[in-house]
């Protein structure tokens, strides 16, 4: 029990595309069925191979579908521990990245806004017969 997990491809990988194909893995081996398990075996340095346990289309392309991770039974436990924190990790990043897409399109949405605000006063809203130029009383720059 030790070095390279066996029966990997030549990607480095393990098939587990069909139901039972955990239970035939080679001995000394567990297979570790959760996403934050990978990245949590990449932190501690544990030899490792990726679980495929299917394939789905990008962009045209096939794409294997990764679903856990193979490790050595005596790196289980310590790999599993470590899934939990790492997957506590990756919601909370996961959650900041949110609430910045969130703030940058309201940014956005406030800048359209504030435009068109300082359009419709300086050139009048395009609505009204003759086009409105300069009805309305001009605002300052919004973006000054």
């Amino acid at each position: 029990q030790g070095g390279p997990i066996p029966g990997v491809n030549n990607h480095g990988n393990i098939e587990l595309l069909h139901e039972g194909d955990a239970e035939r893995l080679p001995p000394g081996t567990k297979f570790i069925a959760d996403e934050a398990a990978l990245s949590a075996a990449k932190r501690l340095d544990v030899q490792h191979a990726a679980a495929v346990v299917g394939f789905q289309r990008k962009q045209g392309l096939l794409r294997p579908r990764f679903g856990g991770v193979v490790v050595w039974e005596r790196d289980e436990a310590q790999v599993t521990e470590a899934a939990i924190i790492e997957r506590e990790r990756l919601q909370a990043l996961e959650a900041e990245q949110r609430a910045e897409r969130f703030e940058a399109t309201w940014r956005l949405l406030v800048k359209n806004v504030l435009v068109d605000l300082y359009v419709e006063g300086r050139y009048g809203s395009s609505g009204c017969p003759g086009g409105g130029a300069g009805t309305a009383a001009p605002l300052g720059d919004p973006l000054a």
